[in-house]
């Protein structure tokens, strides 16, 4: 059987500025778009086996955060997020072309990475999703 693997590169994160999806130029590593789900305790008196029982939860699309090459022009525009109070949509273009992740997220912490004689500058964001994720086709 032949894989459907395919490499990190050429995925690009991208940020929604009116109706066109610009890219944020520079990022080293994506992680944390993971969903999940609550779940509430529901066991009664008449639950069967001493076992306790749940009801699904609502659900969380996590905290994806960005590791990047620091550049003015990233860092401004991700200054520009966290400065506002009005959620930004956002979506993450797998390589393959075909598939991707938008959704809408507040800018929860923006960081310059430890700045050494000897090595690149860097900076960290993360956010915090609200609402689903989508997942359409590009």
């Amino acid at each position: 059987m032949t894989t459907n693997a395919f490499l990190g590169i050429n995925t690009s994160f991208e940020r929604l500025e009116g109706s066109v999806w610009t890219s944020i130029a520079e990022v080293n590593s994506i992680g944390g778009i993971e969903v999940t789900r609550d779940t509430v305790e529901a066991t009664t008196l008449d639950s069967e086996g001493g076992y306790r029982e749940y009801i699904a939860g609502l659900r969380d699309g996590g905290s994806p955060s960005l590791n990047m090459n620091f550049t003015a022009e990233g860092y401004d525009l991700l200054k520009s997020d966290i400065e506002s109070d009005a959620a930004v949509s956002y979506r993450v273009v797998l390589p393959d072309d075909v598939y991707s992740f938008t959704f809408s997220a507040f800018v929860t912490a923006l960081s310059l990475g430890e700045v050494v004689p000897d090595d690149r500058v860097q900076a960290d964001c993360t956010f915090k999703i609200t609402g689903i994720i989508d997942t359409p086709s590009v």
